[in-house]
């Protein structure tokens, strides 16, 4: 008997900076969202720390601005990191973790039925006669 398990979390919709031709066009993507989400993770926000995370921001178009990129989303639940200036430049307005609630969010996008076919043609060839799905979720507007 052949048992398998399959992790199908990315099945209709994954990050959009995974869903680019190769790994390299969003591999930038991916390590200014990681050092974004560990720079805010710090418990006091240095000078050298809030120079740095705009200038992250400042990578991605109408980030520091609109709080979303193509491929990161600021998520603000309590007080802000990035407020709107009044005619002043923009500027990390907390001092550390817990003057406020937030985090950054990489943007998802759909999936193209050529990925989701690929996936479905690997858990063919797995031939379980037991196979177990894990994090399986359904489209958001599927009927």
């Amino acid at each position: 008997m052949r048992l398998a398990t399959f992790n199908v979390e990315n099945m209709f919709e994954r990050p959009a900076a995974m869903n680019l031709p190769s790994w390299s066009d969003g591999r930038e993507v991916l390590q200014d969202f990681a050092a974004l989400n560990d720079r805010i993770a710090e418990p006091t926000y240095t000078l050298a720390i809030k120079t740095e995370l705009l200038a992250i921001m400042g990578h991605h178009t109408a980030l520091l601005t609109q709080g979303v990129s193509k491929f990161l989303w600021l998520r603000e639940v309590h007080g802000k990191l990035v407020p709107k200036p009044s005619g002043k430049p923009r500027e990390i307005a907390v001092n550390g973790q817990n003057e406020w609630v937030g985090w950054f969010e990489l943007v998802v996008d759909q999936v193209n039925a050529v990925a989701v076919l690929n996936t479905a043609r690997i858990i063919t060839l797995l031939v379980a006669d037991i196979l177990c799905v894990v994090e399986a979720d359904t489209q958001a507007d599927a009927p």
